[in-house]
C-alpha cells in the first residue's frame, strides 16, 4: 500500500491508518516488511459498519513488539468508526497470529 492511496478514503480514517503505520514501522522496525489495506476500503466501499481491513507484513514475529501497538490500534479502530459519526462500536482488542510458511 502507498499511503497516497489512502487520499480516497475518509479523512479521519486515512489519519488513522497514518498514525497506526507511524506506529508500526517504530513498534517493528526493519521488520515491517510491507502493509496491505485490502477489503471495502481498498475497493472504494467503505461503509459505516465497513471494518478497516489491515494487512503487516513481517519478516520476524516479536509478540512484545506487537504488544506496542495495541494503544495505536485501538485509537485507529476508534477513530475509524467515528469517521461516520458512530457513537457507540465494540472494544477490539488485535489478535496477533504469526504465520510461517
Amino acid at each position: 500500500m502507498i499511503q497516497s492511496d489512502l487520499h480516497e478514503l475518509p479523512e479521519n480514517v486515512s489519519r488513522a491508518i497514518t498514525n497506526f503505520l507511524d506506529s508500526a514501522r517504530q513498534a517493528f522496525g526493519s521488520d515491517l516488511q510491507s502493509a496491505v489495506l485490502y477489503g471495502s476500503g481498498a475497493e472504494g466501499r467503505l461503509r459505516p459498519t465497513s471494518d478497516i481491513n489491515l494487512l503487516l507484513v513481517l519478516s520476524r514475529f516479536d509478540a512484545a513488539k506487537a504488544s506496542a501497538i495495541r494503544g495505536p490500534f485501538s485509537a485507529a479502530h476508534a477513530a475509524g468508526r467515528q469517521a461516520y459519526g458512530l457513537t457507540r462500536c465494540a472494544s477490539r482488542s488485535p489478535t496477533f497470529v504469526p504465520v510461517l510458511y
